[in-house]
């Protein structure tokens, strides 16, 4: 298992990656799990993808018959747990990466309701405090849970470039190496202390002048 949630996207996009060139070469790898990821020890850019019993290839024009629709229960979308030979795409891989994802960040594979547009994550619960990363990071993870998890194939990403692209950007936000602000509550005080000449100088400027905000720059403790 990963040990920070930055080597987590890490280790999804290489997955993408090595998924992405099974797509360059014509075929669908239809099934994304743990178990079929080898991680290479001291990196998480570098993976291995086993069992390709489930390979089929991306322009059928054999009947149904001819393939072996097999998948892997809480990795797979609805069309290839279905069968549903003509549906199957690239957008089925994708779902495989959403849930891979999904089950490094949350411990567990995605629900039927998790795979909702409109499903709002429970990030407190993930295995990873969310508390020390950007602000914009769950919003990130949101999106993409929703473009790979859809229960509709239409709503999915339909090519791996925008699984990267979009894994690029959420491994930005989790990297704590960079410098970032981080919003934090402020308490308000009723008695505020010092600086009482200039307070009522901003006062009486605010008070006097049709203007309807007030910018005040500088350090205090």
């Amino acid at each position: 298992m990963p040990v920070s949630l930055k080597e987590v996207i890490t280790v999804t996009k290489s997955a993408a990656k090595a998924i992405k060139k099974i797509h360059n070469s014509g075929y669908l790898y239809l099934d994304v799990k743990p178990e079929n990821i080898f991680v290479l020890e001291g990196t998480a850019e570098i993976v291995q993808l086993f069992d390709f019993d489930s390979l089929i290839p991306l322009n059928r024009k054999s009947e149904i018959t001819d393939y072996k629709i097999s998948y892997s229960k809480g990795f797979s979308p609805v069309e290839q747990r279905t069968g549903k030979l003509k549906t199957i795409g690239k957008y089925t891989d994708i779902y495989g990466i959403g849930a891979l994802l999904f089950y490094l960040v949350f411990g567990r594979t995605p629900g039927a309701l998790e795979c909702d547009m409109d499903f709002k994550y429970e990030y407190f619960k993930a295995k990873y405090s969310m508390d020390t990363y950007r602000d914009k990071l769950q919003y990130a993870l949101t999106d993409f849970f929703h473009h790979t998890l859809a229960s509709c194939y239409l709503d999915r990403y339909q090519d791996m470039n925008d699984v990267l692209t979009m894994l690029d950007e959420i491994e930005s936000y989790a990297d704590c190496s960079l410098p970032f602000i981080c919003d934090s509550y402020v308490s308000f005080d009723t008695e505020i202390i010092g600086r009482e000449e200039e307070i009522k100088e901003l006062e009486q400027w605010y008070y006097n002048t049709d203007e309807t905000c007030i910018f005040v720059t500088g350090m205090g403790a």
